[in-house]
C-alpha cells in the first residue's frame, strides 16, 4: 500500500508529459512515416491529451490531425518547434475551465509557432480555427443563461 501512493502520484503528474512528448515525436517523425500512419498517430496522441469528461469530437480531431500532418510535411520542424506545439496543442484539450483570454492565448501561440516555419498563411489560419473550435467543444458552452423560472419576473424590477 505504501508503494501504491507514490506510484499513483508519479502517474499522474508524468502522464500528460508523456502525451506532450508522443506528440513531439509524432511531429518531429513526419518525414519518416507514411501520410496516413502519421495521420493515424498524430490523431491518437492527439485523443491522448484530452480529458475524459472534457473530450473533443472524433471528426474534429481527426480533419485536424489530418490538417496538421499535411501543413507540416516537407517542413523542417525543430526540436523546440515541435514541443511548443505539442505544449499549445496539450492546453487548448485541457481548457475546459480555465479563462477565455488564456484559452485563445493558447490557439494565438499555435498559429505564431507555424507561422515561423509553415508557408501557407491560409493553412496556418486555417489550423488555427480547427484548435479553437476543438478548444470549443473541450470547454462547452460559454455564458449560458441561466432560468430563474416564473417567480423571477424581470419587468418587476423596471
Amino acid at each position: 500500500m505504501r508503494l501504491l501512493v507514490p506510484v499513483a502520484c508519479a502517474l499522474f503528474l508524468c502522464g500528460p508529459a508523456a502525451g506532450q512528448q508522443q506528440l513531439k515525436t509524432d511531429l518531429l517523425s513526419l518525414s519518416r512515416s507514411s501520410q496516413s500512419a502519421a495521420e493515424r498517430d498524430v490523431a491518437l496522441h492527439l485523443a491522448a491529451l484530452a480529458e475524459r469528461t472534457h473530450e473533443p469530437s472524433r471528426a474534429a480531431v481527426e480533419a485536424f490531425a489530418r490538417n496538421l500532418v499535411r501543413a507540416l510535411r516537407g517542413q523542417s520542424v525543430q526540436e523546440f518547434q515541435a514541443a511548443q506545439l505539442a505544449a499549445e496543442i496539450d492546453s487548448v484539450f485541457k481548457s475546459a475551465g480555465t479563462s477565455t483570454v488564456g484559452f485563445l492565448a493558447h490557439v494565438e501561440d499555435f498559429q505564431t509557432c507555424l507561422a515561423g516555419f509553415v508557408q501557407d498563411k491560409a493553412a496556418v489560419r486555417n489550423l488555427g480555427g480547427q484548435l479553437a473550435a476543438i478548444g470549443k467543444q473541450v470547454r462547452g458552452p460559454e455564458d449560458t443563461p441561466v432560468d430563474l423560472g416564473p417567480s423571477h419576473d424581470m419587468r418587476r424590477f423596471r
